[in-house]
Protein backbone atom coordinates (compact mmCIF):
# COMPACT_ATOMS: atom_id res chain seq x y z
CA UNK A 1 0.00 0.00 0.00
CA UNK A 2 2.80 2.75 0.77
CA UNK A 3 4.57 1.75 -2.17
CA UNK A 4 1.78 2.56 -4.55
CA UNK A 5 1.56 5.61 -2.46
CA UNK A 6 4.77 6.56 -3.56
CA UNK A 7 4.95 5.52 -7.17
CA UNK A 8 1.18 7.67 -7.31
CA UNK A 9 3.18 10.73 -6.28
CA UNK A 10 6.25 9.90 -8.19
CA UNK A 11 4.09 10.25 -11.62
CA UNK A 12 1.46 12.56 -9.92
CA UNK A 13 3.64 15.12 -8.51
CA UNK A 14 5.91 16.10 -12.06
CA UNK A 15 2.17 16.21 -13.69
CA UNK A 16 0.60 18.53 -11.74
CA UNK A 17 3.88 20.99 -12.22
CA UNK A 18 3.78 20.60 -15.90
CA UNK A 19 0.16 20.50 -16.47
CA UNK A 20 -1.06 23.25 -13.90
CA UNK A 21 1.70 25.50 -13.18
CA UNK A 22 3.47 25.72 -16.51
CA UNK A 23 1.14 25.61 -19.17
CA UNK A 24 -2.16 26.92 -17.01
CA UNK A 25 -0.17 29.57 -14.81
CA UNK A 26 2.75 30.03 -16.70
CA UNK A 27 2.02 30.74 -20.42
CA UNK A 28 -1.49 30.92 -20.11
CA UNK A 29 -2.10 27.78 -23.26
CA UNK A 30 -5.57 27.28 -21.43
CA UNK A 31 -8.19 29.08 -19.34
CA UNK A 32 -9.95 27.10 -16.50
CA UNK A 33 -13.17 28.14 -14.72
CA UNK A 34 -12.76 28.59 -10.94
CA UNK A 35 -13.45 25.01 -9.46
CA UNK A 36 -11.10 23.25 -11.54
CA UNK A 37 -8.00 25.68 -10.76
CA UNK A 38 -8.82 25.83 -7.17
CA UNK A 39 -8.76 21.96 -7.62
CA UNK A 40 -5.33 21.62 -9.48
CA UNK A 41 -4.25 24.40 -7.06
CA UNK A 42 -4.92 22.22 -4.47
CA UNK A 43 -3.71 19.43 -5.74
CA UNK A 44 -0.70 20.69 -6.57
CA UNK A 45 0.09 22.07 -3.06
CA UNK A 46 -0.64 19.08 -1.10
CA UNK A 47 1.87 16.89 -4.14
CA UNK A 48 4.26 19.55 -4.38
CA UNK A 49 4.99 19.54 -0.36
CA UNK A 50 7.55 21.92 0.59
CA UNK A 51 8.85 22.33 -3.43
CA UNK A 52 5.59 23.93 -3.96
CA UNK A 53 5.19 27.29 -5.42
CA UNK A 54 2.86 29.62 -5.70
CA UNK A 55 1.52 30.43 -9.52
CA UNK A 56 3.14 34.19 -9.79
CA UNK A 57 6.14 32.99 -8.28
CA UNK A 58 6.86 30.02 -10.58
CA UNK A 59 6.15 32.43 -13.44
CA UNK A 60 8.35 35.17 -12.45
CA UNK A 61 11.24 32.34 -12.38
CA UNK A 62 10.18 30.48 -15.28
CA UNK A 63 9.94 34.01 -16.95
CA UNK A 64 13.25 35.89 -15.28
CA UNK A 65 15.88 33.92 -17.82
CA UNK A 66 14.35 34.58 -20.98
CA UNK A 67 13.42 38.35 -19.93
CA UNK A 68 17.55 38.36 -19.21
CA UNK A 69 18.77 36.52 -22.51
CA UNK A 70 16.58 38.94 -24.80
CA UNK A 71 17.74 42.11 -22.91
CA UNK A 72 21.79 40.60 -23.35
Amino acid sequence: MISIFFLCHRYQSPFFQAFFLRRCASHKMFKMNGFWERTFYLATFILQGFSFLKSRAYTITHWLPIIRLRKA
